[in-house]
């Protein structure tokens, strides 16, 4: 949260998407970083989209976030692009590269978190950058440790 939060707050509106965004809970906390900011969350299990929509509906987070965050059935893959682009882009499953679709979806001025890496292999945590005219950069953070992201057909992209 505290890497993402940044370009969010630089802006009287922002918009963050969520990929794997599982249980919800950090979905709504993007939102929650102020009444600017819209948060997007997607994850391939139907499950776990309905159980995001359950949390945000308990102790009244979504009479608080209203509009402002919404959850999708989505291969995480391809992103979320009817809604974007994204100032934020965080995504919580480890990918062998970094998908095109959701570099596509970074807004100039933006940022990425992202774990790369195979399932087998050692990963990273890599912060992608686009700066204002729309130039990407990249470095890594630190080794981390996360399940793949899968698409629709449960393999990797």
């Amino acid at each position: 949260l505290e890497l993402l939060a940044p370009p969010l707050l630089a802006k009287a509106q922002a918009r963050v998407l969520d990929v794997g965004s599982g249980s919800g809970y950090l979905t709504a906390a993007f939102a929650l970083l102020g009444p600017g900011v819209a948060a997007y969350g997607v994850d391939r299990d139907a499950g776990l989209v309905a159980l995001s929509v359950k949390n945000v509906a308990k102790d009244n987070l979504q009479k608080e976030l209203g509009d402002r965050v919404r959850f999708e059935r989505r291969d995480g893959w391809t992103g979320l692009p009817d809604y974007g682009p994204y100032d934020a882009i965080h995504v919580g499953a480890a990918a062998e590269t970094i998908p095109d679709a959701l570099l596509d979806q970074l807004a100039r001025g933006g940022r990425m978190i992202i774990p790369v890496g195979g399932v087998n292999a050692a990963q990273s945590l890599v912060q992608v950058d686009r700066d204002v005219s729309g130039k990407l950069s990249s470095k890594t953070l630190f080794g981390v440790r996360y399940v793949e992201l899968v698409d629709e057909r449960g393999s990797m992209a």
